[in-house]
């Protein structure tokens, strides 16, 4: 899925789940891109918790990276499936 999906209404272990099947389910893009997802998280303590539960509970995710967010004080979280 491509796009912008809204979870906030969501418990955050059931984010976690739909995060972790979306990004180990999406096609690959094309042979040397694989799919990305970016989540917005509120500060670097959530982006850590979220992290942290992703990679328990789909250990193929690979963390790619954590930076500042687009609006000031928030977190984008970039996941993608492990490379091979």
């Amino acid at each position: 899925m491509l796009g912008y999906t809204d979870l906030g209404d969501l418990p955050e272990n059931k984010r976690i789940e739909v995060i972790g099947n979306m990004v180990m389910t999406a096609p690959q893009i094309s042979h040397d891109r694989p799919f990305v997802a970016g989540i917005a998280l509120e500060d670097q303590a959530k982006a850590d918790r979220y992290a942290e539960k992703l990679k328990k509970r789909f250990p193929q995710i690979r963390i790619i990276e954590t930076v500042p967010g687009l609006v000031p004080g928030t977190v984008l979280l970039r996941v993608g499936k492990a490379l091979q």
